[in-house]
């Protein structure tokens, strides 16, 4: 278990490029905290995740790895390992995506256990 101080109220400026939809000035924590942590955890660079790691407890960040729809499922997948999370308790690896195929879809990355249910409770809509 890791103890860090209070996280800082404004992000280093060097993380703007990560939040390229919003006012980065009002990206404050610790309002936001769920939200920088998905997006760092998704697309942050070596210097972003460091951050994140000296900033927010891994308690804290496997809380948003496991409640997370954001982080793609190959992600999910990786800090699951990194922080010893069961994928069984990684929501985008237990709850289907509305779309069974595409792009979008995280039916190849759900957990064999969800996929026979879901598989046993509709049997003329088999997924892969």
């Amino acid at each position: 278990m890791n103890e860090k101080v209070s996280p800082p109220k404004t992000l280093p400026r060097y993380l703007k490029r990560y939040f390229w939809e919003v006012d980065f000035a009002q990206v404050q924590l610790p309002e936001r905290e769920f939200y920088v942590i998905e997006r760092l955890l998704e697309h942050g660079d070596d210097k972003a995740i460091g951050w994140l790691r000296e900033t927010f407890t891994d308690e804290t960040l496997g809380s948003v790895v496991r409640r997370s729809r954001a982080i793609s499922a190959p992600k999910a997948i990786f800090w699951s390992e990194l922080l010893g999370i069961p994928r069984t308790e990684i929501r985008m690896l237990t709850v289907p995506t509305l779309l069974s195929k595409g792009a979008f879809s995280n039916w190849q990355y759900l957990d064999p256990q969800v996929l026979q249910e879901l598989n046993a409770a509709d049997p003329e809509q088999q997924k892969p």
